[in-house]
């Protein structure tokens, strides 16, 4: 789970979006949706249980190509 604590805009995000994870070391991991919590803004991602995702990470979504 990505939490929306901070800086949050939803605008855009939807049930399975592509998201990118920018990790602070610049690296970048890409990953859909699978679940939204509007009231807090947390995204629940498709490889949360694998992902270590660290603080100061941007979250991007990626433009649908269709």
């Amino acid at each position: 789970m990505l939490s929306g604590k901070g800086k949050t805009n939803l605008k855009g995000v939807d049930f399975q979006s592509g998201i990118k994870l920018v990790l602070p070391n610049k690296s970048e991991l890409e990953t859909s949706v699978v679940g939204i919590n509007w009231s807090n803004g947390d995204l629940i991602v498709s490889d949360a249980e694998k992902l270590e995702v660290p603080k100061g990470t941007e979250v991007w979504l990626v433009e649908s190509k269709s």
